[in-house]
């Protein structure tokens, strides 16, 4: 992990918290004092709650691309084709709401900023196959 996936893992989605959050000053460099004093206890209880959440929800997704990948009628490729029902060569918005909508899934649009998040890791509103085959595929064979 580098530092911008971690900014990412924890700026809020929301233009006037991201902004909020971004010019706030730290409080760490005013006092110059021990690491467990730059934040106080409850906003550190938080924090370690955050972590904990996101560390079980990326162990159950990678569990879930474990399972999948054993299924002998499963295949990447034939999965990015059905959801690329514009037929563009990549994965985008559109055709995810589309393929999710014919498929009685209505996300909200936090919901799909999620999902095109995940996927679209440089952020060009493209998700190629190999950006596809890299989320969905195990990340650890280890235990598969």
């Amino acid at each position: 992990m580098v530092y911008s996936d971690f900014c990412d893992a924890f700026r809020p989605q929301d233009p006037y918290y991201a902004n909020l959050l971004a010019n706030r000053s730290a409080n760490y460099l005013l006092r110059g004092g021990s690491k467990l004093c730059y934040f106080q206890r409850p906003t550190r209880d938080a924090f370690f709650k955050c972590l904990r959440v996101h560390f079980e929800a990326e162990e159950s997704i990678e569990l879930l691309k474990k399972r999948l990948s054993r299924r002998p009628k499963f295949n990447v490729r034939d999965t990015f084709k059905y959801l690329d029902c514009l037929n563009q060569g990549h994965l985008s918005r559109d055709s995810l709401l589309a393929v999710l909508e014919d498929n009685l899934y209505y996300p909200t649009e936090m919901e799909l900023n999620f999902i095109t998040d995940r996927f679209d890791r440089n952020r060009n509103g493209k998700i190629t196959y190999n950006d596809f085959m890299d989320e969905l595929m195990p990340k650890n064979s280890i235990n598969a």
